[in-house]
């Protein structure tokens, strides 16, 4: 049985904290995002608050200004999601003679 002790180094711990930060991050995003989707399907856009957002969504208005400066950043970042989607699957070779398979992977 080998005692030897496996450590991190202080490179490798910092690197584990940054990806857990990225996913977080991330997770916060979405999270803001799906509440302001949400949000628009009950009340008109310029009647929802900031902090109708964060609460929907469960974040600190922190959180929401760590990653946007308005709602309307929101709306910005998920249309250039779609567009670079949309785009992603415009350019796949494989649907240029079947449109049907370029309309499923649009679903």
């Amino acid at each position: 049985m080998d005692n030897k002790k496996e450590y991190k180094t202080e490179l490798e711990k910092r690197e584990i904290l940054r990806l857990n930060n990225e996913e977080s991050n991330k997770l916060t995003k979405e999270c803001l995002s799906m509440a302001l989707i949400y949000l628009m399907n009950e009340m008109d856009f310029n009647k929802i608050t900031i902090t109708d957002i964060v609460k929907r969504a469960g974040v600190s208005r922190t959180a929401f200004y760590r990653n946007y400066s308005v709602k309307e950043d929101i709306l910005k970042e998920i249309g250039h999601e779609v567009t670079n989607e949309l785009c992603r699957i415009l350019e796949n070779p494989e649907h240029k003679n079947d449109l049907y398979s370029m309309f499923l992977e649009l679903e």
